[in-house]
């Protein structure tokens, strides 16, 4: 990574707090899955998909980051 200070504590914020969203995202849903599998008791395979909806912050921070990265190589 030529050009880039990675020492500096900006840097480094910002990289701790990107890697702690995927955490941060399961945790703030799973407080609130009993509720929601009490909710969808009646609908298909409905626990299954509640327990699915855990993995999508995850997914969308993987593909949203893959897009930013690219965005920020292209524009700095």
């Amino acid at each position: 990574m030529a050009g880039v200070n990675t020492g500096h504590w900006k840097v480094k914020l910002t990289l701790l707090l990107a890697s702690s969203l995927t955490i941060m995202s399961m945790i703030t849903i799973s407080a609130s899955l009993p509720d929601m599998a009490i909710t969808f008791a009646d609908v298909t395979e409905g626990e299954a998909l509640v327990k699915l909806s855990l993995s999508f912050p995850a997914l969308f921070i993987a593909i949203s980051g893959a897009i930013g990265g690219r965005l920020i190589d292209k524009f700095g």
